[in-house]
């Protein structure tokens, strides 16, 4: 069953699970002490009917949070097989993302969901600089073709590119797509540190190291809509 996105806020005070809809907040669910996400979940589904009905009801009155800044219940990185439950608890202060064993845990005002949506993005970056250069020099090393120094950027158009001195420039949103994918553009910009164009010599030494490279750019043509919406900032 797909559940609306929601807030998930702790009140010690609170003795069930209370829903709410409110505006430019969207739904809301009030967790009582001892309460999990699971029960969160729970809740949601048995009264689903009601938690759509509200939330089309505020739609209609243009008072709800666009979809492209619900927060994502998971966050999931097929790249490096890493895939992390996300929580939001509403608390004051400044906003804070902790990560642990499959869990994310952002801390932030109820307002301050572009706060959040920043901590994402700098985990994504983050993760991003820890495993992409290392899977970038070990196949550097497995097909004898050296680069100067790896660099991750968060860049809208392009997944990578490489400089005239051999610098390679890697996308951080490569974390969202399958790994067959993301070693197929590390081949393609290793393969510009011998040739800088895309001409038939390019084309034949990416072939020759990337099998199946004309279905791989096809899919990659494609793979702009595997990246969610939240990773370009409002």
């Amino acid at each position: 069953m797909s559940l609306p996105a929601y807030l998930l806020r702790e009140n010690p005070r609170a003795r069930s699970i209370i829903l709410k809809v409110l505006p430019r907040q969207g739904l809301v669910v009030v967790l009582p002490p001892g309460a999990s996400a699971a029960d969160a979940r729970r809740a949601v589904a048995e009264r689903l009917g009601w938690v759509e009905a509200t939330l089309a009801r505020l739609d209609a009155q243009g008072l709800l949070v666009p979809e492209r800044h619900s927060l994502p219940e998971r966050l999931r990185l097929p790249a490096i097989g890493q895939d992390y439950a996300v929580r939001l608890i509403a608390r004051p202060g400044r906003p804070r993302l902790d990560l642990s064993a499959g869990r994310i845990l952002l801390c932030a005002e109820p307002d301050a969901r572009d706060a959040a949506f920043a901590l994402l993005r700098g985990l994504v970056a983050r993760l991003a600089r820890t495993h992409l250069p290392a899977r970038l020099r070990s196949l550097s090393r497995e097909l004898g073709l050296p680069f100067a120094e790896a660099r991750i950027r968060a860049q809208k158009l392009r997944w990578g590119s490489c400089s005239a001195g051999g610098d390679i420039q890697l996308n951080c949103k490569l974390l969202f797509l399958p790994p067959e994918l993301v070693d197929h553009v590390l081949i393609h910009e290793l393969c510009h540190t011998r040739r800088h164009n895309h001409g038939p010599k390019f084309r034949a030494l990416l072939e020759k190291l990337s099998p199946g490279a004309p279905e791989l750019e096809k899919r990659l043509a494609q793979a702009g809509r595997l990246v969610p919406a939240w990773m370009e900032p409002a």
